[in-house]
């Protein structure tokens, strides 16, 4: 979440309340170490019953560090952490070997799961300089470890399909690439979004004892097509964060894949606290902001109504209608899942 939330337009249904409220896990969110505080505001903000705190720095720290930050007085109740691997150095000598150790230590010190950045597949580079590609088989260790251990693989590949267009008045996210030149990944030198969805595809099918969390509403991968994964792949897994605008402009197919398969998809926010990479609220007004953001997110799942304005209103201030989930799936979607999936108390 930006400040941009601030300077949008308060939406008729900001202050919506879950009925879920006090029992719902948020599996996707950044909170730096030292913003526990921020954290625990977006807890009570929100009325959330737990949360996954996948990474708060880059480069990412290693998992000591990480668990450190979060312990003794500055532990945060309900909240669980993941590791992110350092992938740089792949090619080079003991690299398979260090990565093993490296994720099999995290799982021992209490990781609940990896976080697998996007550059895997886009700009990650190995020992040579050539582009390492998303099932590069010398990632092979860290995938067999997270089986053994039972714990999931949190990976975020590719972004939106406009990021891959031409940045231009047609772009349908211009304004936001005309921000964040950096999102753009229109040039010759990244490969295609086909490539990346076909090469994420032959990882989860070749690795199939390991669970994949396919983080942002499944990667970006279109919805027929992601539909057809889901039934093929009993070890993918779909996480909702940052896709409300996408999942309403096609409501029949987002149903469709979130009752489909009700027992493999969380909830997830991509609530951030980082500092140095999203703009921060003031202070005086992050419970509101925190409220509104949440708000957006749930009345998005719960209801039929109209006018639920965007979570990230810098992707489009466009508002939508919700899709109205039965509360079965929302229970799965919410907490049931991650509680199995995480090995997490009930809320």
């Amino acid at each position: 979440m930006t400040s941009r939330l601030a300077r949008a337009a308060a939406g008729p249904h900001d202050g919506y309340r879950s009925r879920f409220h006090g029992q719902i896990i948020d599996v996707h969110t950044h909170f730096s170490v030292g913003a526990g505080d921020a954290a625990v505001a977006a807890v009570r903000a929100a009325g959330l019953g737990g949360l996954v705190n996948l990474v708060g720095a880059w480069p990412p720290q290693p998992f000591e560090e990480w668990r450190a930050g979060w312990s003794g007085d500055r532990a945060v109740a309900g909240m669980v952490l993941f590791h992110a691997p350092d992938l740089a150095g792949i090619g080079s000598p003991d690299f398979e070997r260090n990565l093993a150790d490296d994720v099999r230590r995290a799982f021992e010190l209490g990781a609940r799961g990896l976080k697998i950045w996007k550059q895997l597949g886009l700009w990650l580079t190995d020992a040579r300089g050539d582009r390492v590609a998303v099932d590069d088989e010398r990632l092979s260790p860290m995938w067999e470890c997270a089986a053994r251990h039972r714990r999931p693989a949190g990976i975020h590949i590719a972004d939106p399909q406009p990021f891959f267009q031409p940045v231009a008045p047609d772009n349908p996210r211009y304004t936001e690439l005309l921000e964040r030149p950096d999102w753009s990944f229109a040039g010759e030198e990244f490969p295609s979004l086909e490539t990346l969805h076909d090469e994420f595809e032959r990882l989860v099918s070749a690795h199939p004892a390991t669970d994949f969390v396919a983080l942002h509403g499944g990667c970006f991968i279109p919805f027929d097509r992601l539909h057809r994964m889901m039934r093929r792949y009993p070890n993918l897994w779909l996480e909702t964060s940052a896709r409300v605008l996408d999942l309403a402009q096609e409501p029949a197919a987002a149903r469709a894949l979130l009752c489909d398969f009700a027992d493999r998809v969380l909830f997830g926010s991509d609530y951030a606290r980082m500092a140095g990479w999203l703009d921060q609220p003031l202070p005086g007004e992050y419970p509101d902001l925190t409220r509104a953001f949440y708000a957006r997110n749930l009345a998005f799942f719960e209801t039929g109504l109209d006018g639920i304005g965007n979570p990230f209103p810098f992707q489009s201030e466009t508002t939508v209608r919700g899709l109205d989930l039965p509360d079965d799936v929302l229970e799965k979607l919410y907490f049931r899942n991650a509680q199995r999936l995480l090995d997490l108390p009930a809320t």
